[in-house]
């Protein structure tokens, strides 16, 4: 997730799966070389549910270093949420989303802006 605002509706979906089954959700960062300082904790407005925080630094992909955690953590669940871009930003930046649809190990939930 990236540090743009995250609108409570948008979580809704998220909050209420959570709730339902008892979970803890982990907003995960994957910490590239050039935000050092970059990591805030976002507040997800979560309301009910136990949230924490992580982050870890890339290894190879953000794809990659997504699917390490979830190997490591054993989550049951990822959440993305999808962010429209503009013509030129589509061209030249892959879809993280799309790319993690095809290599995710555990059911991908993705939530539209």
């Amino acid at each position: 997730m990236d540090k743009k605002e995250v609108s409570p509706n948008v979580l809704s979906p998220l909050q209420k799966l959570a709730f339902k089954f008892g979970a803890t959700v982990t907003v995960l960062n994957v910490k590239s070389g050039s935000d050092e300082n970059a990591y805030m904790k976002i507040d997800l407005s979560l309301d009910g549910v136990e949230t924490t925080y992580r982050e870890v630094p890339m290894s190879g992909s953000i794809n990659e270093s997504i699917n390490d955690f979830i190997g490591k953590e054993g989550c049951d669940l990822l959440c993305m949420i999808r962010r429209e871009k503009g013509f030129l930003e589509s061209i030249f930046n892959k879809s993280i989303t799309k790319a993690q649809a095809y290599s995710s190990q555990v059911p991908l939930l993705v939530l539209p802006v």
